[in-house]
This record gives structure tokens, C-alpha cells and sequence, in this order.
């Protein structure tokens, strides 16, 4: 299972938060295993619910959504036989380009600290 960095920090949050809560997982099989993965959201996705732990929730929901792409297999690259292939079809022609936008104006709005 191959990790990016943004998904590599919402499960270090998991993880964290997950520990708070009192549901530990390993992290290293969390972060190789993706069938493991799959299953500890789950777990902790029920455990969230049931102590309403509204942090532990959202985490967990924006973990599922990180992780599908990486825990959820790829579908088939070939379309089945019946189906019409998109390949056969013609390609619509290109628009035009649309005209520029008017500029914005920008207003000073203050110095910021």
C-alpha cells in the first residue's frame, strides 16, 4: 500500500486520536495492510459513534475518504463484451475559448499579523 504525504498525516491523526480514545492500532500494519486498514476504520467508526466522539468521528470519516482510493481495489481496465466502448465513439468537437474575465478589483482590506 503506497501512502502519499497528506494521507500519511490524516493517519497519524487517526492514530492519535484513536489512542485518546482508547483504541490502539498498528500502525505500521495500518499503513502496509490494506484489508487491516479497511477494518480499523470500521472498528473505530463504530466505536466513535457509539461513545460520540465527534473529533474521533470526523477523523475517521476524512481518513475513509483519504484511504478509498488505496483500500478499495481499482476496477477492470477492460469493459465487457456488451457494453459499448467509449473508444468507438467520435470525440465532440473541442468549444472555443472562452473570453478572459473581467478583472476583479482588489481592495486593501488591512495588514495582517
Amino acid at each position: 500500500m503506497k501512502l502519499d504525504q497528506k494521507q500519511m498525516l490524516i493517519v497519524s491523526q487517526l492514530f492519535m486520536a484513536a489512542g485518546k480514545a482508547g483504541k490502539s492500532f498498528d500502525l505500521k500494519r495500518f499503513t502496509t495492510d490494506a484489508a487491516y486498514a479497511s477494518e480499523t476504520m470500521a472498528q473505530l467508526a463504530l466505536h466513535a459513534d457509539q461513545v460520540r466522539d465527534e473529533n474521533l468521528q470526523s477523523l475517521v470519516v476524512i481518513a475513509i475518504e483519504q484511504m478509498a482510493s488505496v483500500t478499495m481495489p481499482a476496477p477492470l481496465a477492460s469493459p465487457a463484451a456488451d457494453e459499448p466502448s467509449l473508444a468507438r465513439t467520435p470525440a465532440a468537437p473541442l468549444a472555443s475559448p472562452a473570453a478572459p474575465a473581467a478583472p476583479v478589483e482588489q481592495m486593501y482590506v488591512g495588514r495582517l499579523r
